[in-house]
């Protein structure tokens, strides 16, 4: 509500999900969660280290995307950053974003800047290296979004004002992971470190989190489908009786 300013075409609302996604049927399986913490030798407690990724496109990768990043591995110790997209099979593509992120405050070491994998199932696989999805802002993602939670891997999303902006907590609301929304930058940070951090809880995101989706409304296409028809024939219907009405004056 409220974003009608931004638009020039009157907005229809699609609840409770403006969109639907459909699984790749050649999905890899979802891999546990290592154990951590685990012993380390000679006594004691080695943490393991926290991979946060994104396979979001290179241009979405804006200024205040990288410094709320940049904040996020600051937080969380020991953690690193996996980014992969096709954007980045040029070394200089990677070198360049390397750099914002080492004027970010960060060490180029702990971003990991990696060329395309073509495949799609090899895509999806590797997120069995990713233990919490870091979303981009305004623009969020839409498909690597739902791959990430299809493959157990929770999202962090900056909900925006606007209603593209507000496209990844959409799907995170419709999948029931509410409490992956942040609106703030200080929240995002937070709500990051506590997944890094709660191994039971990925735990269980990496068990049942493809079967929770599956039965959620962003899986559920006949009914989706249904609703977006009548949506459409309301809307077709009321222009029409506009016209007829103007038509009579």
């Amino acid at each position: 509500e409220g974003s009608e300013k931004h638009h020039t075409e009157k907005l229809l609302r699609l609840d409770p999900c403006m969109m639907c996604y459909r699984p790749r049927a050649d999905a890899p399986d979802v891999a546990p969660v290592p154990p951590s913490p685990r012993s380390a030798p000679g006594g004691g407690f080695a943490v393991k280290s926290i991979t946060f990724g994104s396979f979001n496109a290179m241009m979405k990768l804006n200024t205040p995307v990288i410094k709320l990043w940049a904040k996020v591995l600051k937080q969380v110790d020991n953690s690193k950053l996996v980014l992969k997209h096709t954007t980045f099979a040029a070394e200089d593509a990677r070198l360049h974003l390397a750099q914002r992120f080492k004027e970010a405050g960060v060490d180029p070491a702990r971003v990991l800047i990696e060329p395309p994998v073509m495949k799609t199932a090899d895509l999806l696989a590797e997120y069995n290296r990713i233990d919490v999805a870091l979303d981009t802002f305004p623009f969020p993602g839409v498909t690597t979004t739902c791959d990430a939670l299809w493959m157990g891997v929770p999202v962090v999303a900056l909900q925006g004002k606007s209603s593209w902006s507000r496209t990844g907590g959409s799907i995170l609301n419709a999948v029931g992971l509410k409490e992956c929304i942040a609106m703030t930058d200080d929240q995002y940070v937070t709500i990051a470190a506590l997944l890094a951090a709660d191994v039971q809880r990925r735990t269980e995101l990496r068990a049942g989190l493809r079967e929770q989706m599956r039965t959620s409304p962003m899986c559920d296409e006949r009914p989706f489908v249904r609703r977006f028809e009548n949506l459409v024939r309301t809307a077709w219907r009321e222009r029409c009786a506009k016209q007829s009405g103007a038509a009579t004056h």
